[in-house]
């Protein structure tokens, strides 16, 4: 009885993590499939144990891993992060198998608990690096492909441009939806074959070299479409349908050239895998007695009984775990993740918010660009252009955007080499960024800094230390700390966001004078125009 009302407790004690975790995946384009995995996950663990014998004494590893999983309930709500929740849920899992069907059910259970780990968040920002990358692969291979169909263009990063049209290579054109949503199939596909560990792996990498073709042929057929009259085929539903058709084809192929492989080796003795005598599919597994026996003889049983303590206690640490976690998740739930970017009720920037001349630097020019939301760069800009000696100062101000944005992937994705340096003291509001660019023969730096709606410096997301959003968090869920209102982020900053960054490019390497003279205009910049009515609310 303690030991089923534990389980119960504990699956409920997952509830506020996977809440959070949904909110925050479902904004995440190429984690959106993850509620259809869930199911997948479901029905397979259920379709390979429901026919096996229960283990009614249970193990106490499966305890050890109920409390290790406890801890990361714990911390995962605590620091509020979604990296952690698959993980977290991937314990859980393993704990309740390991209990109720011992170690011959955990070892079947394992692959089908593992493909989990394709919606597990990447940590610090690496879903930007991995989206970056795919961006620049897809346009490179699309570029080649239009060269040899003779297609004039030019590649200047992630931008294709032809005589006619510039195309933005995008998060969706870029292969990352596909990417883990294919790798996610192939495995569900796999495992409800049966298939073994080494047909899995072959599949999943073939898969990867089909997405990667597969995506850059579709960038470089929306450029030719677009650039002879098609349009429609660059943005729009028609758009979304060629992407969808485009991982219907990848998943197709995979299929294609596992059938293929199967056709050439089912006549041999011995499959390229290495099994022998099978009639089934090559790397198909099928289950012997005696790998059966091995693996009850190798299950570990408890020489006596768990005490019922044990379990009590557990279940008094999960449901303190559970009041705070619904406490949290109750009083950051209205405003977490809420990102609301309508820049009309803010105020306007004047071109006379900043003097015709600052120190050394004059004002030449003037210019608001108004962008689409998907452009590569801000919605909105205010640009300023300062002339000093023979360098020129872009001077912009760029919004909306609903967390501090990281301009490096911006500058790489016009073809600039960009280190990133942030500087952020503690306790200051003089923290910025620094990008140092680099192209053949042409140098150039860039210095930014985000603030909130209130006019409060937004600091970088690696810059928020895991120890004060633990302290922060549990100052909230035990009501010490207000709850943010209006509408705001997760790290409680009022939107939308704004941007002031200074960019400066040159032939030859920027001295370390101009540099001085560059941070100087930066700081006179920046305090100009934090005092403008756009941030005096």
């Amino acid at each position: 009885m303690f030991t089923n009302l534990l389980l119960i407790i504990a699956a409920l004690a997952q509830l506020p993590i996977l809440l959070m975790y949904s909110r925050v995946m479902w904004n995440k384009g190429h984690y959106q499939f993850f509620p259809l995995l869930f199911c997948a996950v479901g029905w397979l663990l259920y379709s390979r144990l429901s026919k096996r014998d229960r283990n009614e004494n249970g193990t106490w590893l499966a305890v050890a891993l109920l409390l290790l999983n406890l801890i990361f309930v714990f911390l995962s709500i605590a620091v509020y992060t979604p990296v952690s929740v698959i993980p977290t849920l991937i314990i859980f899992l393993c704990a309740v198998v390991l209990d109720r069907y011992g170690f011959p059910g955990l070892w079947i259970a394992l692959p089908v608990i593992a493909i989990l780990l394709f919606v597990t968040k990447l940590p610090t920002g690496r879903d930007l690096f991995v989206i970056n990358e795919l961006q620049f692969l897809a346009s490179q291979l699309a570029s080649w492909i239009l060269d040899s169909f003779g297609i004039i263009h030019f590649r200047e990063g992630v931008i294709l441009v032809t005589e006619k049209n510039q195309f933005f290579t995008e998060e969706a054109c870029s292969g990352i939806r596909s990417l883990f949503s294919t790798l996610a199939v192939v495995s569900i596909y796999g495992l409800s074959r049966t298939y073994s560990a080494s047909r899995q792996i072959f599949n999943l990498l073939q898969s990867i070299v089909w997405v990667i073709a597969g995506n850059a042929i579709r960038v470089a057929s929306v450029v030719y479409l677009a650039d002879n009259g098609f349009e429609q085929f660059s943005q729009g539903t028609l758009h979304q349908m060629f992407g969808l058709a485009t991982f219907i084809g990848i998943f197709g192929v995979t299929l294609s050239v596992d059938r293929v492989i199967d056709i050439f080796s089912r006549g041999f003795k011995q499959s390229a895998y290495g099994e022998y005598g099978s009639d089934k599919a090559y790397g198909d597994i099928v289950e012997s007695e005696k790998s059966e026996s091995e693996l009850q003889k190798a299950e570990i049983k408890p020489e006596i009984p768990k005490p019922k303590l044990v379990n009590f206690a557990l279940i008094s640490l999960y449901v303190l775990v559970i009041l705070f976690s619904t406490r949290l998740t109750y009083a950051k739930w209205n405003n977490f993740d809420r990102v609301r970017l309508d820049i009309s009720e803010l105020a306007p920037i004047e071109e006379s918010q900043l003097p015709p001349v600052i120190n050394q630097w004059k004002l030449t020019n003037f210019e608001l660009k108004v962008r689409g939301d998907d452009n590569l760069f801000a919605p909105e800009s205010y640009l300023w252009i300062y002339q000093w000696k023979n360098l020129t100062a872009t001077v912009s101000f760029d919004a909306p955007y609903p967390e501090f944005h990281d301009l490096s992937f911006c500058y790489r994705g016009v073809g600039w080499e960009a280190d990133l340096i942030h500087t952020y003291p503690e306790n200051s509001e003089a923290g910025r960024s620094l990008l140092e660019l680099s192209k053949p023969s042409q140098h150039g730096v860039v210095y930014f800094a985000g603030y909130s709606k209130d006019g409060k410096l937004v600091r970088p997301a690696n810059e928020f230390s895991p120890i004060t959003r633990f302290i922060r968090n549990i100052e909230m869920a035990t009501g010490r700390l207000a709850i943010p209102s209006g509408d705001v982020n997760r790290n409680g900053e009022a939107l939308p966001i704004s941007q002031i960054q200074i960019l400066v490019q040159s032939a030859a390497p920027i001295t370390d004078d101009a540099t001085l003279e560059i941070e100087n205009l930066f700081d006179i910049v920046r305090n100009r125009i934090l005092s403008s009515p756009r941030f005096s609310n």
